[in-house]
């Protein structure tokens, strides 16, 4: 598990990792909190460096990803679980298996690299659609902003047709992994949406606990009404047969009074 700290050493470095605490302690609601972080995108995006540098890792020497790397950052009782999943084309068929209570979707794409952003944007509009990703808040880091050949954030996000997507938050932050440029900044807003996802989520979450108490209610009502009603006809159809029983043995003893004088005569 690692923690998350503030560096004396390395200058800006300190700063920045000092920025995402402020960021993480501002996210903090009830202790031990847990946050599920979703790190994906196309092979060579630079997911596994992002990682690394938010976990204040060295990266100088960073392998692909053939399965999935899971970070865990610590700060004064928040826990942020980041999930970095390779992004080959042979395990992205999987990336679907760990979407499940995701609280951040965090896409990385390599924005030097323009042959390949139909691919990347046709691998994020089937995340989108996926059903366990619903309303999740996303962000898109444009990565390798340090290189010449790299798209801007706002040619990035129309590229995606980001602007048409209407059922979450999204945001394209433009970023360098290796020089950590623009992470902090992506992060913090990750942090701000995480809040106000949870607390969505908590309202929800009420909202239909509520329903499901007046529903309960309802149904109780219901069969209380029915037990009554239930109750009434049977005393009524015990009231009928008891009438009955009295109007027949009425009838009986009629008959026998009529038997009687009828006796009576003949002798």
């Amino acid at each position: 598990m690692l923690i998350l700290h503030s560096s004396e050493q390395g200058g800006s470095r300190g700063h920045q990792d000092m920025g995402l605490l402020s960021a993480l302690r501002r996210l903090k609601n009830t202790p031990e909190q847990e946050v599920r972080l979703l790190l994906l995108g196309l092979d060579n995006a630079g997911k596994t460096t992002v990682l690394k540098q938010l976990a204040a890792e060295d990266i100088s020497y960073i392998t692909p990803t053939q399965g999935f790397n899971i970070k865990s950052m610590q700060c004064s009782g928040f826990k942020l679980n980041v999930w970095d999943i390779g992004g080959q084309r042979k395990i992205r068929p999987y990336w679907r298996n760990y979407l499940e209570k995701t609280d951040v979707l965090i896409y990385v794409i390599d924005s030097s690299d323009r042959k390949r952003f139909e691919e990347t944007g046709q691998q994020l509009a089937e995340l989108l659609d996926e059903e366990d990703l619903a309303a999740v808040p996303l962000l898109v880091f444009a990565n390798k902003q340090d290189l010449v050949s790299a798209a801007p954030a706002s040619e990035l996000a129309e590229s995606l047709s980001l602007p048409s997507v209407r059922d979450r938050v999204w945001q394209v932050q433009a970023c360098s992994a290796s020089t950590a440029e623009g992470l902090q900044d992506g992060m913090t807003w990750v942090c701000r949406h995480i809040t106000i996802h949870k607390r969505e989520e908590r309202s929800n979450q009420r909202r239909f606990t509520s329903s499901a108490g007046t529903a309960e209610r309802s149904e109780e009502k219901e069969e209380k009404k029915k037990k009554k009603k239930k109750k009434k006809k049977k005393k009524k159809k015990k009231k009928k047969k008891k009438k009955k029983k009295k109007k027949k043995k009425k009838k009986k003893k009629k008959k026998r009074e009529e038997e009687d004088r009828t006796s009576i005569k003949e002798s």
